[in-house]
């Protein structure tokens, strides 16, 4: 049985799926919404018999890869629409949450090609896909094709719209015209996302596997994280002797060096010092914001991501 993140079945002839069609929070609309995008594109491939055990194959890269995260993403294609558009109609919404879903889409393609290149073990609770026997470096071909699978979805469900090139562009990220109201959109946002990213260079080293869905491997890694710059910045001699002599490298015990340096550091302290100062300045640069979207726009956005946990 085919089940979405909160173990739906996913067979729409399943009362269950009309349900969540009709009532429910908007995680449970927008969960309906993937298993019709989900069926569209095994439909549209099935047409094509020689194809069928290549069809059934990337449905499981789908259904494996799509819809176990967050969500955040997509979802506030939702949520945002709606503070643009508040008489919007039930058809007008559908069409958001396709749209979300698309971004979704893209996401699990940048997630499965990432998680090949960084040698990643586990990710959203549960091995990553190049990790599932039978698949292996074959992911590299999948994320393709989930890729793929975002235009196929904009076109069969907004080719008949006004606005599905500029969509397509936006997907490409072009043709984006640069208006006063974008331009500080931006602004905002982009400090959003530096604050989201620290946040998951935080969460890499001192988040709970069981919450955030995956093993924390920037140690290991080498990556140019926030926490090794930060610590850099303020190591002693002596300190910055251990980091040079275990950061990088595999081996538990070098991890957890480098983790004892951290601790010395108080590097969890600094980090939540950042989250508060962070938080306050992008409350401010909202409350400030001249534009054509509602300010809610941004809030919403804000509180989804501080103090989060995963």
């Amino acid at each position: 049985m085919e089940t979405n993140s909160n173990g739906c079945n996913l067979n729409r002839k399943d009362p269950k799926v009309k349900r969540l069609k009709t009532s429910g929070t908007e995680l449970e609309e927008f969960d309906a919404v993937f298993t019709d995008l989900v069926e569209g594109l095994v439909n549209q491939g099935k047409q094509h018999k020689e194809i069928s055990a290549a069809v059934d194959w990337f449905k499981e890269v789908c259904l494996y890869n799509v819809p176990f995260g967050k969500k955040n993403r997509g979802l506030s294609v939702v949520m945002t629409y709606k503070r643009i558009n508040t008489d919007a109609t039930e058809s007008e919404l559908r069409q958001a949450r396709v749209l979300g879903w698309c971004v979704e889409w893209l996401q699990a393609f940048f997630l499965v090609a990432d998680d090949v290149m960084d040698k990643s073990i586990t990710h959203r609770g549960k091995p990553c896909w190049y990790k599932k026997e039978g698949v292996g470096l074959i992911a590299i071909n999948d994320s393709f094709y989930m890729e793929n699978c975002v235009y196929a979805i904009l076109k069969r469900h907004f080719k008949q719209e006004d606005y599905y090139t500029d969509i397509v562009d936006l997907f490409h990220e072009a043709g984006i015209k640069d208006t006063a109201t974008h331009t500080a959109a931006k602004t905002i946002l982009l400090k959003m996302g530096t604050f989201f990213q620290i946040q998951d260079d935080y969460l890499d080293c001192y988040g709970d596997p069981e919450v955030i869905g995956k093993i924390g491997t920037d140690i290991q890694d080498n990556k140019c994280s926030w926490l090794i710059v930060q610590a850099l910045a303020k190591v002693a001699p002596e300190q910055r002797q251990i980091l040079q002599e275990n950061y990088g490298q595999p081996e538990e015990d070098k991890v957890l060096k480098v983790k004892a340096v951290y601790k010395d550091l108080d590097l969890e302290q600094l980090y939540r010092d950042y989250e508060e100062e962070s938080y306050r300045q992008l409350l401010k640069d909202i409350q400030s914001f001249q534009g054509q979207l509602p300010k809610e726009v941004f809030t919403d956005f804000a509180s989804k991501i501080y103090k989060r946990q995963k």
